[in-house]
């Protein structure tokens, strides 16, 4: 069985990779980054969404959206990990793509109470840096470094400001800097922040793996 999972470099999704492994003893033999259209935190961070790839040793694709089935034949992909929630048109249009290349799509964290999933997935030993937010959040969370000792901090800052505890609106966006399944940890040393129409982001300019 070939499985790849869609990867961004996130907690999200390399919480399902870590779930995947410890129930099935392997890790994906691919991770699929899909390039968004527009500036995005996890495009401006491309460099370090592949040296986590490279971190978690499964082999990194990238393509655009409407490339997706193209890759998942290309690579004879069984299974395609997804790490949604409960935004219902994404997974439609994931679920789409895998009926027609006859892939089976497994969502492991569908419909989970999010600030529960959020404990879960910081209790679990990854960590995470917060590289993108909308606007009107950048002062009280972008570049805030997720972990467990900072953990009820960030809950009681996302709930002064009523967004999702996991950002699953697009609240906020994130790149993971530790966790069981990488060989070593991210530890950022720079960052520089620029403003796009739709995201504040903070670029990672400088870092070392520890």
């Amino acid at each position: 069985m070939t499985v790849a999972s869609l990867f961004s470099g996130g907690k999200d999704c390399m919480y399902v990779i870590y779930k995947w492994y410890r129930n099935q003893n392997k890790l994906p033999d691919y991770l699929i980054f899909i390039e968004p259209k527009w500036e995005s935190p996890h495009l401006e961070n491309r460099h370090i969404v592949t040296k986590l790839a490279e971190l978690v040793g499964s082999r990194l694709v990238t393509c655009r959206a409407e490339e997706l089935a193209h890759v998942l034949e290309k690579y004879s992909i069984d299974t395609l990990l997804a790490a949604d929630v409960y935004v219902e048109e994404h997974v439609m249009w994931l679920e789409k793509i895998c009926t027609r290349t006859g892939t089976e799509l497994v969502e492991l964290l569908w419909n989970r109470d999010t600030e529960q999933l959020l404990k879960d997935i910081v209790n679990e030993g990854i960590s995470f840096l917060i590289v993108g937010t909308r606007p009107e959040y950048t002062e009280k969370i972008l570049n805030f470094h997720v972990t467990k000792q900072t953990l009820e901090q960030f809950l009681n800052i996302v709930n002064e400001l009523n967004i999702d505890p996991i950002g699953e609106s697009g609240e906020y966006h994130t790149i993971v800097t530790s966790a069981p399944l990488l060989k070593k940890r991210i530890v950022i040393r720079k960052t520089e922040i620029v403003k796009t129409k739709r995201y504040d982001i903070s670029i990672i300019r400088e870092y070392e793996l520890l």
